[in-house]
């Protein structure tokens, strides 16, 4: 056995890591697709499905929103000092991690699968990701609601990351929820839901996982099975999130958590 199989091995990685890549491409090139179609819609998000913050300059001081980004980029250097990069370095690694592919790959799912086509799922902004622990917003257009956030972590339900990650979580969400100060809702106009870009306060978390292994056999088989992925959203992403929807304080309305039981 070759040193590049038994690290594989040892990390519970597929052997057919080529495919793997290659289905990497493939589920970047979707996301930007995604983030153009949105775009088109007047959601200002780059090409990564992210909230643009850029765009709130009308909601917000162009101080504050410098300030915002003075803090992404102190958070980015004291993430790359950790592991001996420099910052440039750092985010093109950043890029290729599993929590990115996660990521983007149920941004994509989502979107293709929820049941009612007013719902949508964008990435959260930079700020919210680092500042507030949100991956995800969920928002109805036809409503404005935003109906829940995400956050995500590629690991077993059973393990320790996964439970600590799970008790923060339910701290906020008995606490009233989270703040997503880069957040997006929509209002009525004549030419259909016009999108808001503002903070949102009290926005109930869901955690959602995948084991390496599970993430790496999703990314082997993206776009090759709908039924595979159907199961993955129906039976895997609804199933964690019901489950976790029946634990929320009783502040959220019986209204939200209906939406988001009818979304899968």
């Amino acid at each position: 056995m070759s040193k590049f199989e038994k690290i594989n091995q040892k990390i519970n990685l597929p052997d057919n890591i080529d495919t793997i890549d290659k289905q990497k491409e493939e589920i970047q090139n979707r996301i930007e697709i995604m983030s153009e179609d949105f775009n088109l819609e007047n959601i200002p998000v780059d090409n990564e499905c992210r909230m643009l913050m850029e765009a709130y300059k009308n909601t917000y001081a162009s101080e504050e929103l410098i300030r915002d980004l003075k803090y992404i980029e102190e958070k980015e250097k004291l993430y790359a000092n950790r592991v001996g990069m420099g910052v440039e370095e750092w985010k093109k690694s950043k890029n290729k991690r599993d929590g990115e592919r996660f990521e983007q790959l149920k941004t994509i799912i989502f979107n293709r699968n929820f049941k009612d086509p007013n719902i949508i799922a964008v990435r959260a902004s930079e700020y919210d990701d680092y500042k507030n622990g949100i991956d995800n917003i969920i928002v109805n257009k036809k409503t404005g609601q935003v109906i829940c956030a995400f956050d995500e972590i590629t690991d077993d339900t059973k393990s320790r990351r996964y439970k600590e990650k799970e008790e923060k979580i339910k701290e906020i969400n008995e606490n009233g929820g989270a703040t997503l100060k880069y957040g997006l809702t929509f209002e009525d106009s004549s030419d259909g839901p016009k999108p808001v870009l503002k903070e949102i306060k009290k926005v109930s978390i869901f955690i959602l996982s995948l084991s390496r292994r599970e993430l790496y056999e999703e990314i082997k088989n993206f776009e090759k099975s709908g039924k595979r992925e159907k199961d993955l959203f129906a039976n895997k992403f609804g199933k964690q999130a019901i489950e976790q929807l029946r634990n929320l304080p009783s502040y959220v309305s019986q209204e939200l958590k209906e939406q988001w039981m009818h979304c899968f």
